[in-house]
């Protein structure tokens, strides 16, 4: 059963009352400061904050939490949340012209609306829309509407829809900058990027080819381009591979701060590093997309979860 789009608030009860599916979709106050939504199927659970379209949990029924979350994270306005998925966009990183502006543009701080709920055929859904102008002009010339929806089965897909609603062609790049829980990060291996150019942030983006697959003994920060395949992430100390799958993106972004960043991080624990990594469905670095007008881009991420 669908629900069509309507106004709402950060009112629980009146999400509940309009959006709450029953043993489906729901709304709570989360103990990290803000609404979110949960979503439920017979296969897995997943938590969604209001705040930045921001999915924090993907829990498999018969296993381990698959997203990393900082213990030092909180939902505030103005404040991104360190871990699970954060929404980047207009700009990947640091803005390009313009390093006053906040790293990973300003949609992942700021509050969106839900617009509609589904649950039907075994799975759990929910849409959230961002009016990207206006107020927001001072950060970002363009006008936009976008959309992330989150839909939830025995796996999690989670796609960010821009369209263009000015008048004007716009440029943007963009993330989904999924941090993943693992054992150990020292024995994590990354495949399906291997014999791929990467621009290693760590090295003034120089152009480097990854040989092998990727394994961690200090800071990652790299940007792999022409990434269309799927990336597998083998955790021994959790005993499962995680599988991302995609569409709409050409580059790859792996992340691991290691020591040095983890301690320099405000919202993140020294030791922290030890148990995420990030690898993110994105289009950043040469990876840009320009849309004409009421043209619409659309982002996608599919994780699921195989025994290792």
């Amino acid at each position: 059963m669908k629900c069509p789009g309507g106004v709402v608030d950060s009112d629980v009860e009146q999400l509940n009352a309009t959006f709450g599916r029953p043993g489906a979709v729901s709304f709570a106050e989360h103990e990290l400061g803000g609404p979110v939504a949960q979503l439920v199927t017979a296969h897995a659970s997943a938590i969604v904050a209001i705040h930045g379209a921001h999915v924090l949990s993907f829990l498999p029924k018969e296993g381990r939490e698959v997203l990393w979350m900082s213990p030092q994270a909180r939902i505030a306005p103005g404040q991104g949340i360190r871990g699970g998925i954060p929404v980047c966009w207009p700009w990947f990183a640091t803005h390009a012209s313009d390093t006053s502006k906040p790293d990973h543009g300003f949609v992942r701080k700021a509050p969106w609306r839900v617009v509609r709920s589904a649950a039907e055929n075994g799975s759990a859904e929910i849409e959230l829309t961002f009016a990207a102008m206006g107020e927001y002009a001072a950060l970002w010339p363009g006008k936009a509407e976008l959309k992330v929806v989150v839909s939830l089965s025995d796996r999690l897909r989670v796609e960010l829809a821009t369209q263009n609603l000015g008048d004007a062609t716009i440029e943007l790049t963009e993330a989904l900058h999924t941090y993943f829980a693992i054992g150990n990060i020292a024995d994590v291996t990354v495949r399906g990027l291997e014999g791929r150019s990467y621009r290693d942030k760590l090295q003034d983006y120089a152009v480097i080819t990854q040989q092998g697959a990727i394994t961690f003994a200090g800071e990652v920060d790299r940007i792999y381009e022409d990434t269309l395949d799927d990336v597998v992430i083998e955790d021994p100390g959790h005993g499962r591979k995680i599988r991302v799958a995609k569409a709409g993106s050409t580059s790859t972004v792996v992340w691991n701060p290691w020591i040095e960043k983890s301690q320099r991080l405000s919202d993140m624990p020294a030791q922290g590093y030890l148990g995420m990594v990030c690898v993110e469905t994105a289009n950043a670095g040469g990876d840009v997309v320009t849309l004409e007008p009421r043209d619409t881009h659309r982002l996608t991420t599919v994780l699921s979860v195989e025994p290792l």
